[in-house]
């Protein structure tokens, strides 16, 4: 059975993995993100590129016995606006009390499920707005065989810095597989 993770991955549960690197890797790390994790260990983990996205789901699966991933476009699609083809995980009309988005006026991550009546039909929180979404495959729907040659990974769900239009959850967006203040993940598990 798979389903993805209902909350997006914060910044205190990638620490777990990151305790793990090699302590000069770990280090950079910390160093990179010591003003911020002091103060937001429960807003979603950003500053992470696609490779550590990757990298926290193959540790995460080593650590649990079954496999944790990145969920592909569509399997991201179908747990932010269930089987009935809504534009938002609540519904079809945009309510900016249901996300952080522009329209909130927040103009930062906020804890992660802080929306809980932005639900989506399957109980996932934050699929708009707060920060955008790393999925498994590229831009163009391709899942490359070798994970290393990915060029331009599909984001999803929109930031806290987007209007309501990238919020939607059909809307994507392609970018180098780099950080970014306003990009996160959550995963998909099977087990």
């Amino acid at each position: 059975m798979k389903h993805s993770q209902r909350y997006e991955i914060s910044w205190l549960e990638n620490d777990a993995f990151e305790n793990r690197l090699p302590d000069e890797e770990r280090k950079k790390h910390q160093k990179q993100n010591l003003n911020w994790t002091r103060k937001c260990w429960n807003h979603p983990r950003t500053q992470v590129d696609w490779y550590e996205a990757v990298a926290f789901c193959r540790w995460l699966s080593a650590t649990l016995g079954y496999e944790v991933r990145l969920p592909t476009t569509p399997e991201w699609q179908k747990a932010a606006r269930g089987t009935d083809g809504r534009m938002y995980p609540w519904g079809n009309t945009f309510d900016a009390t249901k996300a952080n988005t522009s329209e909130t006026q927040i103009w930062t991550t906020t804890t992660v499920g802080l929306f809980p009546d932005g639900a989506s039909p399957y109980g996932a929180l934050d699929m708009s707005g707060n920060v955008f979404e790393w999925m498994l495959n590229e831009f163009d729907g391709t899942i490359e065989s070798d994970l290393a040659n990915i060029v331009e990974p599909a984001l999803c769900g929109g930031a806290y810095s987007q209007f309501k239009d990238d919020a939607r959850v059909t809307a994507q967006a392609d970018n180098p597989p780099e950080k970014s203040l306003n990009f996160g993940f959550r995963v998909l598990c099977s087990g």
